[in-house]
């Protein structure tokens, strides 16, 4: 006998009128409400499934997950239940078919045909995302086809079974390391660790899901998980355009983009990805991709509301205007950005040392939004993918994207020679025809008179151009330019506002450089546990400076309880990982050592300086240097006083608060308190916590 029979009453209110499905883990039926006289769907779960603690826990947080989403292309749950032990959710009931099946019976959909569908569902996940549940299981029959009364398609999005939220504790579900969901649609890094995956791998899954409505065919082919597996990771697949001729280039594009590999180089957002997609569409689309915008609008104003804005005052819900508007004094409502934003700990080098700390965020974002690292790989994207020959043959045809591109190749000597004046002609071209990542790339190019004559001023003003047309990387540019007072009066405030604009937009490296201007205190409120979340929000959007940022304040317990063993461990994890910024600070601390909790240590620190040295850091390249020198006898003194003189000298206000300790306490020189004090007030009045502590103790404050 089955489970459950047509003619069945379940819990006396819903009577069994037909079975619709049965798979591995659960039964559906269709029912009647006997009062109501309404038609749901009934889905148990099967006995042997129950005997499964994962796949229980996988069923019950389905039914959460379908209440937790309030859109209407996810499939309502009414009410959950048992039947002899059995659980049992009471679902939407809905007519169609599943994309699988429209796809079987019709092959290659017409490109805006599957542009609307997909677009549809890409609503659903966008709502889910800002509620931080990533659904890691989407495929064409999780997507379910009905009707709207018009008779026009209207997608379903279904089974949020093994859905990752931020908000559960259910390790169970969320933190398993087996293969969860269908191998043909999963990311890289969901078949390697599927419990450490973002909102990108729900991108790769939907750009698969339109590769194989467009081609009839998925793109990673096999007959086996091991095939599938070897064709993910290999990465390669028929663009297509080859395998349809009706497929814009562009469209092909945006799908390759959201099938990247490395994660670092997929398109970052459910919203960028339709963003992308919707001129291919019909109006259907592009409406879609206005209620998206609104979706993601919606939950970066409830987030505004509870938190602190950069000048003081509680960030009012809803907040609007242009980024114009924002740099007059008003909140930002900046919310779309192309390029990759959410994601956790991504690795991207430095940039040259030298420069400030916001001026070298400003340079690390450029870095980090083009898509290319010192000795790392490209981001093989668009016709940078197919060489640099192609986006030379593309842009003498007019594509502009692909001037762009090729403005990129020859700005970073990646696949040609460099070439920066030719470079910054191509982006002012691009420019000129409205690719805005363009106008900022030329920006960045004038700020620093790299292949044209250094402008400050029009920097500034290719900046404000690409900002105000939403490019968030743009707008903290602009913020560093306030900050900075380039090419315009100096005005910490409005750079604060820019940081925060940008960091909402999805930047990270807006989060890093509100980070940074909260902990300095400088065009915003000194606020700690404000620097400290800040940095937090960059480290998991990808910027490595937040991540550094997060581990020293665990270090010295600033804005975090103290964890100095932890702190200590993760800089050095980043250290190895190639960041030389963390080094750099592992360096630091080892010079004088951090109270009780970390002991001087030359050894260590000219070991970190080393490495720093050997990742590209010029600065730690100049002290491993003035070390040796020490070690030689050619630099009179001690080591590590020695290496704090000429930090101090070189303006670097930790080193001259830890110089004002060693001159009042006699270590390693003679005590000389006025000159201690004098540094300490100097540290402190530069925002160095721990000099300021150490000058409140001696004025026995």
């Amino acid at each position: 006998m089955d489970l459950v029979n047509v003619g069945d009453i379940i819990i006396g209110k819903y009577e069994v009128t037909r079975v619709l499905g049965k798979g591995g883990m659960g039964l559906v039926v269709a029912a009647r409400h006997l009062e109501l006289g309404k038609i749901v769907a009934l889905k148990f779960l099967l006995p042997k499934a129950r005997e499964s603690p994962g796949i229980a826990a996988r069923f019950a947080q389905e039914a959460r997950t379908g209440t937790r989403i309030k859109n209407e292309h996810v499939a309502d749950v009414y009410d959950v239940g048992t039947v002899d032990g059995t659980p049992f959710m009471v679902m939407e009931h809905l007519d169609g078919k599943d994309l699988a099946a429209v796809i079987r019976e019709r092959g290659q959909l017409p490109v805006d045909e599957a542009v609307d569908l997909l677009l549809q569902a890409c609503e659903a996940i966008a709502e889910a995302h800002t509620l931080g549940i990533v659904h890691r299981d989407l495929k064409p029959s999780n997507l379910f086809v009905t009707a709207r009364s018009d008779g026009t398609p209207f997608v379903k999005v279904l089974d949020f079974g093994i859905s990752k939220t931020t908000t559960t504790d259910d390790v169970s579900v969320t933190g398993s390391t087996g293969v969860l969901g269908s191998p043909r649609y999963m990311p890289p890094e969901q078949l390697a660790s599927p419990g450490t995956v973002d909102a990108r791998a729900d991108v790769w899954a939907l750009g698969v899901i339109l590769y194989e409505m467009l081609a009839a065919a998925p793109p990673f082919g096999g007959d086996s998980f091991e095939e599938v597996y070897a064709a993910i990771l290999g990465g390669t697949f028929q663009a297509l355009s080859e395998r349809r001729k009706d497929v814009p280039p562009q469209l092909g594009e945006a799908v390759a983009e959201a099938l990247a590999g490395k994660r670092t180089m997929r398109l970052g957002s459910v919203e960028a990805f339709a963003g992308r997609l919707a001129p291919f569409g019909t109006g259907a689309a592009r409406a879609s991709d206005v209620r998206i915008r609104g979706i993601v609008a919606r939950a970066a104003a409830a987030s505004n509301a509870r938190s602190v804005a950069p000048d003081g005052t509680a960030a009012p819900a809803g907040a609007g205007g242009t980024a114009t508007e924002s740099r007059q004094g008003t909140e930002p409502g900046l919310t779309r950005t192309e390029g990759p934003t959410p994601s956790s700990r991504k690795r991207w080098r430095w940039p040259a040392a030298g420069l400030g700390a916001l001026a070298a965020v400003a340079l690390g974002a450029f870095l980090r939004h083009e898509g290319y690292w010192p000795g790392a790989e490209r981001a093989a994207v668009g016709c940078a993918a197919r060489g640099a020959a192609a986006c030379e043959s593309e842009c003498a045809a007019k594509n502009f994207e692909s001037c762009y591109q090729l403005g990129k190749i020859l700005d970073k000597g990646v696949l040609a020679p460099k070439d920066q004046a030719r470079a910054a002609t191509l982006y002012k071209s691009a420019c000129d025809a409205g690719v805005y990542a363009a106008c900022n790339n030329l920006g960045t190019l004038y700020g620093s008179g790299e292949g044209v004559p250094k402008d400050e001023s029009k920097a500034v003003a290719l900046y404000n151009l690409a900002c105000d047309h939403e490019l968030a990387l743009a707008c903290v540019n602009l913020g560093v330019m306030h900050y900075e007072g380039k090419g315009l009066p100096k005005n910490e405030s409005a750079g604060a506002r820019l940081f925060f604009q940008g960091c909402q937009a999805g930047e990270p490296l807006g989060c890093l450089s509100a980070s940074v201007a909260y902990g300095e205190g400088r065009g915003v409120p000194r606020d700690l546990d404000q620097s400290f979340s800040y940095a937090e929000r960059a480290c998991a959007g990808g910027a490595a400076g937040g991540c550094v940022r997060v581990a020293k304040a665990k270090v010295l317990g600033e804005g975090v309880t103290k964890d100095v063993k932890g702190g200590l461990a993760e800089l050095d994890g980043l250290c190895t990982g190639g960041e030389a910024p963390a080094c750099r600070t592992l360096g630091s601390f080892y010079v004088k050592g951090v109270g009780s909790d970390v002991p001087a240590d030359p050894v260590r620190t000219r070991e970190y300086e080393r490495r720093g040295c050997n990742l590209g850091s010029k600065e730690a390249c100049a002290d491993d240097a003035f070390l040796a020198a020490v070690d030689r006898g050619e630099t009179p003194g001690g080591q590590l006083i020695e290496m704090l003189v000429k930090r101090c000298d070189e303006g670097r206000l930790f080193e001259c608060g830890l110089l004002g300790e060693d001159l009042i306490d006699g270590n390693g020189m003679g005590v000389d308190r006025g000159r201690g004090m004098g540094l300490l007030e100097r540290a402190c009045e530069g925002k160095v916590e721990r000099a300021c502590g150490r000058l409140r103790r001696e004025r026995g404050e």
